[in-house]
């Protein structure tokens, strides 16, 4: 329960709080710390409205984006490429995409996350207080509690694709799949891939046997990738499903993104 809300005014300032309070934690659209279900997550709310962090640009080859944009600001904004936009509207609820922000999505480092999979295959890059520039995956992978100011992914997309499984268009996902292919040299060649999914161990799983496959040219029909994908997957425990279950779908979601980003390349 939040027993204290803290207003800072400038970067410096919030991560000063941030150092000073044992139980403190950054607090945008709040739609993660007020659900219930997440349990007793924060005892004093680090607040980061007054710190100026929802504007989008463009900079070079890369699309800035403020860490406190909600998900439904990237929606309506005419500059964020689409696969970001259907990712974002893989959350349902308009409501808690007018209060959830990009910065707060990857911060609670969901299993569930529909931002995160698209991101990590993007090679996002996140500006943070401290740390610097460094990708998503590395703050991650490194738990790391840096404050978030802005997310940078390339301003220009060639074959990207998502797709997410639940029981319902609102249910928590089982699985979401994320898949980016970079264009070589030669038509239909593929010079860098990405495929990652969430809801399999953690966070996020990045199939990098798979990509490499890929890069290779050895992957190119339905069945070859699927059994590629289920040969390196082993799913965490989940009260929903079967192990056995989790494998067959997310092997299925992902290859049909791997297809379809291989036809667009064409």
């Amino acid at each position: 329960m939040i027993q204290d809300f803290l207003r800072p005014e400038s970067v410096d300032e919030a991560v000063a709080l941030r150092k000073s309070k044992i139980d403190g934690c950054w607090y945008a659209g709040g739609s993660y710390i007020n659900n219930a279900d997440n349990g007793d997550v924060c005892g004093t709310a680090i607040s980061l409205e007054r710190l100026n962090l929802t504007d989008i640009s463009v900079e070079g080859d890369f699309l800035k984006i403020g860490a406190s944009i909600t998900l439904q600001v990237l929606i309506d904004t005419g500059i964020v490429p689409q696969i970001l936009k259907d990712a974002a509207k893989q959350i349902s609820i308009r409501n808690i995409r007018n209060a959830a922000t990009i910065g707060g999505n990857i911060g609670a480092r969901s299993p569930e996350s529909s931002m995160i999979p698209i991101l990590v295959a993007l090679d996002a890059q996140l500006d943070c207080a401290e740390s610097g520039t460094i990708s998503l995956e590395t703050y991650i992978s490194d738990s790391l509690q840096d404050l978030i100011l802005y997310v940078r992914i390339p301003s220009n997309l060639v074959a990207a694709a998502i797709h997410k499984i639940s029981r319902t268009s609102s249910s928590p996902a089982l699985v979401h799949a994320a898949v980016v292919l970079s264009p070589g040299s030669e038509p239909g060649s593929v010079k860098k891939a990405r495929v990652v999914l969430n809801g399999i161990s953690g966070c996020i799983t990045r199939i990098q046997k798979v990509e490499e496959a890929i890069v290779a040219g050895s992957l190119h029909d339905q069945e070859t990738i699927q059994a590629a994908i289920a040969g390196v997957l082993n799913p965490d425990e989940d009260y929903r499903c079967s192990k056995e279950y989790k494998i067959y779908i997310a092997s299925v979601i992902a290859a049909d993104c791997i297809l379809e980003c291989l036809r667009g390349l064409k």
